[in-house]
């Protein structure tokens, strides 16, 4: 670890403490030399509300920690959750997306989904979109996660942070996921 040169030294330190910390250093220095296992720490440290702030890391760096965060989170979102392609897709509980429903099947719902596509082309660069909002991108969506779990405040040592995170897990769904 290259910024491990960063432990902390306080003048009221004894020299039995200031020995203690070097040598921790000569040893993790000699442990965690490829880019893997930092990477595999960087990640635990960001997701252990006690460690988040990484204060053993440069400012990019941890920028740059938060950001893969953010991603791989975003990846689980993805994988975790389908998603809707567009309004020719089938209402809830008429089959499956790409599936042809028959009249006999369901009477009502072909005609609906025909007239909203219709109308949606016909009127819908017409229609007021005030105040619609657009659907958040499963990035963007754990970026302004990563950016409020950043905000929260610490976790003290004294605390678990397997008690945190089933405590947060509705407030972060995404880093949560990602912890676990």
């Amino acid at each position: 670890m290259r910024n491990s040169s960063r432990i902390c030294q306080t003048p009221s330190e004894t020299h039995m403490i200031h020995a203690m910390k070097n040598a921790i250093r000569t040893d993790l220095l000699k442990r965690y030399n490829s880019e893997s296992e930092k990477r595999i720490l960087h990640t635990a440290s960001a997701l252990d509300p006690r460690f988040k702030g990484m204060p053993f890391l440069t400012e990019e760096e941890r920028l740059e920690v938060y950001r893969a965060l953010a991603e791989e989170a975003a990846s689980l979102e993805n994988e975790c959750t389908p998603r809707r392609t567009g309004v020719d897709e089938a209402p809830e509980g008429t089959g499956t997306p790409g599936e042809e429903t028959s009249m006999e099947d369901s009477p009502s719902a072909a005609p609906k989904r025909k007239a909203s596509t219709l109308l949606v082309r016909l009127l819908g660069s017409f229609t007021d979109t005030e105040g619609t909002v657009e659907p958040k991108t499963p990035y963007v969506i754990a970026k302004e996660e990563m950016e409020a779990y950043c905000k929260a405040p610490s976790l003290p040592l004294t605390e678990g942070p397997l008690n945190w995170w089933h405590v947060y897990e509705v407030t972060f769904p995404l880093l949560s996921r990602l912890s676990k």
